[in-house]
């Protein structure tokens, strides 16, 4: 008798999401909040591809420690450091943005816009997957949200080195 070969990560009932956290809307961030979000794409590069499945990849992995959220300490794995969380991680994830692989200029916007709602709730984003080419929009997004909540300036902090 053969058996399927089991998957390299725990299985999750339900929706996967990243470390198991709660699925949402951007409507439902909140300020502070960390919001999880996929691109799967990797079209821009002529030869390697595979960056368009990370997005799963990571949600996937991300169960080994799932149960971390619930811990009040975490141990760094290599060292054995234990570590004190800062309170309670609100995170959200938001699944995978909208991307269109054969037209770049509308993934573009795309991308800009999503990043820019999710900045403009105040919210840290976290990008899981895409190549070099996505960077792009999602700094220009972010930099929009972060000008129209400052009023129309972004103001830069000198670095002292």
């Amino acid at each position: 008798m053969t058996s399927e070969p089991r998957p390299p990560y725990p299985e999750t009932p339900g929706i996967l999401t990243f470390l198991g956290v709660p699925e949402g809307d951007v409507e439902h961030l909140r300020e502070g909040m960390v919001a999880v979000a996929g691109v799967s794409y990797d079209l821009s590069g002529a030869g390697l591809i595979g960056a368009r499945f990370a997005p799963r990849a990571y949600r996937e992995t991300s169960q080994y420690y799932a149960g971390a959220l619930a811990r009040d300490e975490m141990v760094e794995i290599i060292t054995g450091d234990r570590m004190k969380r800062p309170g309670r991680l609100r995170i959200l994830d938001l699944g995978d943005l909208n991307v269109y692989p054969l037209d770049w200029p509308r993934t573009e916007a795309a991308l800009r816009a999503a990043m820019g709602e999710i900045a403009r709730q105040g919210a840290l984003p976290v990008i899981l997957g895409g190549d070099h080419f996505i960077t792009g929009p999602r700094v220009q997004g972010f930099a929009d949200a972060g000008r129209e909540r400052a009023g129309g300036r972004i103001v830069s902090v000198p670095v002292s080195g």
